[in-house]
C-alpha cells in the first residue's frame, strides 16, 4: 500500500514537471518571438548599437527568458489576471491594458539588466533603451499576452477563447503547421534586419574601398606635366 502511495506521488511529481516545463517551453518561446524582432529593429536602426551587440542583446534576452525569465513572467501575468479576474471570454478592452500593465511592471527590472550585461555603459544610451523598454510593453504588451494565449492552444497545452475560432478548431496537425510557420516567420524577419543592417554597412566599406583605388587624375596629370620638360 505504501509503494502504491509512493508510485502515485512519483507520478505527480513527474506530470507536475513535464506540465510546468510545456508551460514555460510554451509561453518564453511566444514571448521571445514577438519581442525579438522589434528589439533588432530599435536597437540597430534607431539607437545605433552596433549588430554584434544586438545580437548578443538578443541572444542573452531569450536565453534569459528560457533559463526562467519567461517563466516567472507567464506566472506573474497569470497572478496579475487572476486578481483582477480577467479570463480569456473577458473582453479584450479589458485583457489588453491588463497583459500591457504586467509586461511594463515586469519589463521595468529586466531591460536595464540585460543591456548592461553586454557592456552598454552610456547613462544616455541605458536610458534610451530602458526607455524603449516601457515603450514597447505599452506597445507590445497586448500581442505579447496574445502571442502566449495563441501558443498555448497551438500546442494543446490550453484552449483559448481567445483567438479565432477557425483557428481554434483546426486539427493538431495544422496547427503545428501554422505555429511553424510563425516562428519561421520571426526567424526570417529578424534575419532580414540584421542583414540590411550589414548590408548598408557592407556598402559603405566598398564604396569606400573603390574610392580610395581610384587614380586620381589630376595628381597623375600634374606628375607628367613635370616630367615633360626633362624629356627635351
Amino acid at each position: 500500500m505504501n509503494q502504491q502511495s509512493g508510485l502515485q506521488k512519483y507520478d505527480k511529481v513527474v506530470q507536475w514537471l513535464k506540465d510546468n516545463l510545456k508551460y514555460h517551453l510554451v509561453n518564453s518561446a511566444a514571448q521571445v518571438s514577438v519581442a525579438t524582432p522589434i528589439m533588432a529593429a530599435y536597437e540597430t536602426f534607431i539607437v545605433g548599437i552596433s549588430d554584434e551587440q544586438s545580437l548578443y542583446a538578443r541572444l542573452l534576452g531569450a536565453s534569459l527568458t528560457f533559463l526562467g525569465a519567461g517563466y516567472l513572467e507567464a506566472k506573474f501575468r497569470d497572478r496579475i489576471r487572476k486578481k483582477f479576474n480577467v479570463k480569456g471570454t473577458s473582453p479584450e478592452y479589458i485583457q489588453g491594458p491588463v497583459d500591457t500593465g504586467s509586461k511594463i511592471v515586469f519589463n521595468l527590472v529586466r531591460f536595464p539588466a540585460v543591456y548592461t550585461a553586454i557592456g552598454v555603459r552610456s547613462l544616455e544610451e541605458l536610458g534610451k533603451l530602458t526607455g524603449f523598454g516601457v515603450g514597447y510593453s505599452v506597445a507590445s504588451g497586448y500581442f505579447s499576452g496574445y502571442a502566449m494565449d495563441l501558443a498555448s492552444d497551438l500546442t494543446g497545452m490550453e484552449e483559448s477563447q481567445r483567438i479565432p475560432r477557425f483557428i481554434r478548431n483546426r486539427s493538431k496537425s495544422a496547427k503545428k503547421v501554422i505555429l511553424a510557420g510563425l516562428i519561421a516567420s520571426t526567424l526570417l524577419l529578424t534575419g532580414g534586419i540584421y542583414l540590411t543592417s550589414d548590408n548598408n554597412g557592407q556598402q559603405q566599406t566598398i564604396e569606400q574601398s573603390v574610392e580610395s583605388a581610384t587614380p586620381n587624375t589630376e595628381n597623375l596629370e600634374s606628375i607628367l606635366t613635370t616630367q615633360e620638360p626633362h624629356r627635351n
